[in-house]
């Protein structure tokens, strides 16, 4: 399918206009606030009938507004207008209409009968629209920020594998009820037999204690031992933290843990300054070697001049006995005349032969403190990643680290402990008072209070219980299992088309590769250090983003599409004209249309089948 035309009126920002698409590679530029991003949220609405959630001021509800969309589903098919019709008012309905290109007084389909035909035609729902044609911002953004799971995260995110996940959660929700259940009735037959078999010594310190304060004193160890492993947990996960966070403070030279950002963020503001240092010298760089470049153009220019006059005179010399013409006023030079003007200008173009060489080897030299600088900017650019990689890293320790502390916070007013051995230790005195309290409570209820119909009807409880643990465990593997083929299948296509792109784009001495858990690493072509996800650079990673795309748009055979909503929001100049170059350079056969929105003046520099500049519209 093709989308080759859209008309807008009375829609968001835009009170009306019409733009054409080709197939191939489509650019629509314009400023900020020009409104690309409400024409690619059109062409969404058009092809899935989803509306925006927020409504645009700038459209009057006064109005109807239309969406036309002119579409090609093949060569068989021919071209088709599609038109949602939004009706006046702030809560408008839409209604579909469709309509033959070459017949537009009549519709060929109409509400119900149009949406039947057009999920026909593009055997597409609106969740793979949204999921796998339309690259909205903020899907590139939220991929560039969370670097080392952010490949499968979004590769389960296109195949729709949070449902998966969603029931998954339940399920185990649902397990962890059934075996909370289960361990309460197991715990209750072991408390009912204990009692009755128990000999019948009574502890000093729990006599005259009634069944029912026996009862309340073991619910309450119940839950002070449930606090207790709470906190353990929390106390352990602090400590974690806490030695994880050892290694960075000792390296930064901080001695306290909240000052670690603020410590990162300076070393990246120093970083930074490096960086237009650099820069400068950069630009002060390639000022001399231009300057150097037109020296030396003059030079040759003149050397060839020099060397033409000699043989000019040399020419006049042989044919003349001797004699020449002057190369200032043109008179006939006699011999000896002739024979000193040869010599002064041989000593001219010995001495201009050395300036030149003594220009290109200073050439030589600015192109090497060029490309230094050059090389310095990309490390410094590495770091300042590097930094903020880690301050996002750190962040999210740190605010574990304040959720483990509040956590710990609430359980003050109970004097709990608040080391792992305090807390092993006051859980082993609680299992030893329950362990007594049980066995009391068996001696003062007896066989009186417990019968053997009483035990088999809680048997029977426990039984169904553990039947429900196995049917949720037989569905959880199913799930599990499912997922895994599924995402084996897809990481392993993105895998291919990831390493088919970066082949053919990327530099030659790094190649891409992943590690266990799928995170891309880049991987030098011959010996040295393997860059970690969190450092590649932003055109590598959306390369790699692009990889995925590119990978699901083959499972879709009648819909090669791609829409990317300003790619470069979230890139630098460099790194945005890096992905400007790989995204140009795609073949037809992976994508077979795709319509890019950016305010990035560097785009329009590249090749396109088709630019739309809404600056001019």
């Amino acid at each position: 399918m093709l989308v080759k035309q859209i008309s807008l009126n009375n829609w968001m920002g835009h009170k009306e206009i019409s733009l054409a698409f080709l197939p191939g590679k489509n650019l629509v530029y314009g400023a900020n606030a020009s409104g690309k991003s409400s024409i690619a949220k059109a062409i969404s609405f058009a092809l899935t009938g989803l509306l925006p959630k927020k409504t645009d001021p700038r459209r009057t509800d006064k109005e109807m507004a239309f969406v036309d969309i002119i579409v090609n589903f093949g060569k068989k098919e021919g071209d088709y207008l599609l038109r949602r019709q939004l009706d006046k008012g702030k809560k408008p309905k839409t209604q579909l209409f469709i309509y033959d290109v070459d017949e537009l007084s009549e519709a060929l389909y109409v509400g119900p009968e149009a949406e039947q035909f057009l999920r026909e035609r593009l055997e597409l729902s609106e969740e793979i629209f949204q999921r796998i044609i339309y690259m909205k911002e903020e899907d590139v953004y939220e991929f560039l920020a969370n670097p080392n799971d952010a490949v499968i995260k979004e590769i389960d995110r296109l195949i729709g594998l949070e449902k998966a996940s969603r029931i998954e959660n339940e399920l185990f929700d649902l397990k962890r009820e059934v075996n909370k259940q289960t361990k309460f009735i197991t715990k209750q037959i072991s408390r009912t037999k204990a009692g009755i078999e128990v000999n019948l010594g009574v502890p000093p310190e729990i006599k005259g204690l009634k069944p029912a304060k026996i009862e309340k004193r073991l619910n309450e160890i119940e839950n002070e031992i449930t606090d207790l492993k709470k906190l353990k947990d929390y106390v352990e996960k602090r400590d974690g933290i806490l030695e994880e966070l050892k290694t960075i403070m000792i390296d930064l030279g901080e001695d306290e843990p909240k000052e670690l950002e603020v410590k990162l963020i300076e070393r990246q503001q120093t970083a930074e300054k490096d960086k237009e240092t650099l820069e400068t010298k950069q630009q002060k760089a390639k000022e001399i070697l231009n300057n150097l470049t037109s020296q030396e153009k003059e030079y040759k220019a003149t050397l060839t001049l020099k060397k033409n006059l000699v043989e000019v005179i040399l020419e006049q010399k042989s044919a003349t006995a001797g004699k020449g013409i002057c190369p200032t006023c043109g008179r006939e030079m006699d011999p000896k005349l002739t024979e000193k003007v040869l010599k002064n200008l041989q000593e001219e173009l010995e001495k201009l032969q050395g300036k030149l060489e003594e220009l290109i080897d200073n050439l030589k030299k600015q192109k090497n403190e060029l490309k230094k600088l050059n090389h310095s900017i990309e490390q410094v650019n590495r770091r300042i990643q590097y930094y903020i990689t880690q301050k996002n890293a750190i962040s999210e320790k740190l605010e574990n680290l304040r959720t483990c502390e509040s956590m710990i916070k609430l359980f003050e007013g109970k004097n709990y402990p608040q080391t792992i051995n305090g807390l092993e230790k006051k859980l082993e005195e609680l299992n030893k008072e329950e362990r007594e309290l049980t066995k009391q409570k068996g001696i003062l209820e007896g066989a009186k209070a417990v019968s053997e119909d009483q035990i088999n009807r809680m048997k029977k409880t426990e039984e169904e219980l553990k039947h429900k643990e196995k049917i949720c465990d037989l569905i959880l593997e199913t799930i599990t299992e499912a997922k895994k083929k599924l995402r084996l299948e897809m990481t392993s296509n993105v895998k291919t088309v990831a390493e088919e792109i970066w082949e053919k784009y990327k530099n030659e001495h790094w190649r891409i590769d992943w590690d266990d858990k799928f995170v891309p690493t880049a991987k030098p072509a011959k010996a040295g250090r393997v860059l970690k996800a969190y450092e590649l650079s932003g055109s590598e990673r959306f390369l790699i983003l692009l990889a995925i795309r590119i990978a699901f748009q083959k499972s879709l055979e009648q819909f090669n599409l791609l829409i990317i909503d300003e790619p470069c929001q979230h890139l630098d100049s460099f790194n945005g004209k890096l992905f400007r170059d790989v995204l140009t350079a795609i073949e037809g056969e992976a994508i077979k249309q795709s319509i890019i929105f950016t305010y990035n003046q560097d785009f329009l520099e590249s090749e396109w089948d088709n630019i739309v500049n809404l600056s001019s519209q």
